[in-house]
């Protein structure tokens, strides 16, 4: 009996044995299986990766002597070997423009950065004044200016004695203006005599007091531009026959007068309100050294617009965005010989601005932007315009809120084939009359337009203009006819193109151009 039991036992174990042998071999094949699956998946990855790679090593190759050549050409200098000047110039342009200075952050940062990396550097950065020379002032709202002005006196200090300043303020107190300190005592009154390029945006109360300074106090002034940040609200007139600063400027050649920009409702009407420039005003500047002058938001007088246009012998572009009043009887001709740009805006008050434009006699003028607060105006109307200015070289043309239609635009631009530069920024174009600016029936010469198309106008504008450039390529030619020469073109679409789906489609537009649509840009 007990023989058997132990026979049973061992041939149980044995089964058994063979069990767990045969289990253990399943899942081995299943690992193997597994990973013969994880193995193909890396090789195919290594595979791709590879793909990628050859390119890349490819140009790393090739670049190989070009890094070796620059080592070798670089190898002996150092920072302490190059030379002061050139050091200038390399913060100059890592300055990129002023050295801004803020009412809440008034450091001179990036430039004392630079100056902490070496001793060399901080002699530098310390020594050369015209790393200080051009400030960039923003007051802000706050009460406390004490830090802001120590840090603008500090970088004038750092510009020396004899180095020419750029000043330029920014968003500054309006408000409660005379219970803060004037700025311009302190930061541009001592150092008028070194000014090159001044732009002030401050409240008027504090511009008058550098507007009537003694003539003859900025000898190097070449260019100015004065914002008016409340000016006149109360009636008062800013400017008059007391401003002197400018008269004895011999090298002031650009000049710009504004008025804050939020209070341009204010002067909207006829006649303006309050009295900015008094109708009578002989103001005193150096009439026939200006080349540049625009008053932006402030009316000018009938008589005054006129008188400077006559005065303004060597004047090259002028800009009025305001009509004053007709202050004075009808003139027979206002000519200039010397006057190229031309900015004007009209109001709704169609007779008011013809007579106003009446007497002008351009025969330089070779760039006209009228401003129309969305007035829609006939061919005609614009044509009569023109004729009278008598400007036969007319290659601009830019028009600011006007509405035209497609006839009166047509039949304009036809009257205009010498344009090479059409911005029209509320005016739509139609498919038709694209095609014909393509196909050089209009405009041939054109090198930048500006318009709002529709889907259709759109889809043929780059239609056209790829299957032009094309042509071009193909012939070799240079010769700028019809949209050969284009150099940009800002289009707006409408809303019914405004889809994802068709903005992907004007992009690719844009790519299928490839380096000739780099001056083209639509907007929504």
């Amino acid at each position: 009996m007990s023989t058997n039991v132990v026979t049973i036992l061992e041939v149980a174990e044995r089964a058994y044995s063979n069990m767990q042998q045969e289990a253990d071999n399943s899942v081995l094949d299943a690992m193997r299986k597994e990973m013969r699956q994880i193995l193909a998946i890396v090789e195919t990855d290594a595979a791709r990766l590879n793909a990628q790679i050859v390119p890349r090593e490819t140009q790393r190759v090739a670049a190989v002597p070009q890094i070796v050549r620059m080592e070798r050409i670089l190898s002996p200098l150092s920072l302490n070997a190059i030379p002061n000047e050139i050091l200038t110039r390399i913060f100059k342009l890592s300055l990129d423009g002023p050295i801004y200075l803020k009412s809440d952050v008034p450091c001179t940062a990036p430039i004392t950065s630079l100056a902490q990396v070496c001793r060399k550097w901080n002699i530098v950065v310390m020594g050369t004044p015209v790393l200080w020379n051009n400030l960039s002032i923003d007051f802000g709202d706050r009460g406390d200016s004490s830090r802001l002005t120590l840090a603008v006196l500090e970088c004038l200090f750092r510009a020396g004695p004899s180095s020419p300043l750029s000043i330029c303020t920014r968003d500054s107190i309006v408000a409660g203006a005379a219970a803060h300190p004037n700025p311009i005592i302190t930061l541009v009154t001592p150092h008028v005599s070194r000014l090159q390029h001044l732009a002030l945006s401050l409240p008027a109360a504090w511009l008058h007091d550098f507007l009537v300074l003694p003539s003859g106090l900025i000898p190097t002034l070449e260019s100015s531009d004065i914002e008016f940040k409340a000016g006149g609200d109360n009636g008062m007139v800013v400017l008059s026959d007391d401003m002197t600063v400018f008269a004895g400027a011999p090298g002031l050649h650009t000049l710009t007068f504004r008025m804050q920009g939020k209070n341009r409702h204010l002067h909207h009407g006829q006649p303006p309100a309050p009295p900015v420039l008094s109708p009578g005003a002989q103001l005193q500047l150096p009439w026939t050294q200006l080349t540049h002058l625009s008053f932006i938001d402030i009316p000018v007088p009938y008589s005054l617009f006129h008188r400077m246009i006559r005065q303004c012998t060597s004047l090259v572009s002028f800009a009025t965005t305001r009509f004053g009043v007709l202050d004075t009887m009808f003139l027979c001709e206002s000519r200039s010989y010397t006057l190229r740009s031309l900015e004007i805006e009209f109001t709704r008050d169609i007779p008011h601005n013809m007579q106003y434009t009446y007497p002008l006699v351009l025969p330089a003028l070779s760039h006209l932007t009228l401003h129309g607060r969305h007035i829609s105006w006939s061919q005609p109307r614009l044509s009569s315009l023109l004729k009278r200015f008598s400007c036969s070289g007319l290659i601009g043309f830019t028009l600011f809120h006007f509405q035209l239609d497609n006839a009166n635009m047509e039949s304009l631009l036809e009257s205009l084939p010498d344009l090479e530069i059409v911005e029209f920024d509320l005016s739509s174009i139609s498919r038709v009359l694209v095609e014909k600016m393509i196909r050089g029936e209009l405009v041939p010469r054109l090198k930048r337009l500006q318009c709002m198309m529709d889907e259709a106008a759109l889809e043929a504008f780059f239609l056209l203009l790829e299957a032009r450039w094309a042509c071009r390529v193909v012939d070799n030619s240079s010769d700028g006819v019809a949209y050969g020469g284009i150099e940009s073109a800002n289009i707006y679409i409408s809303s019914s193109c405004r889809s994802s789906k068709k903005v992907e489609k004007t992009r690719e537009y844009i790519r299928r151009l490839g380096d000739m649509g780099r001056g083209i840009e639509v907007r929504g």
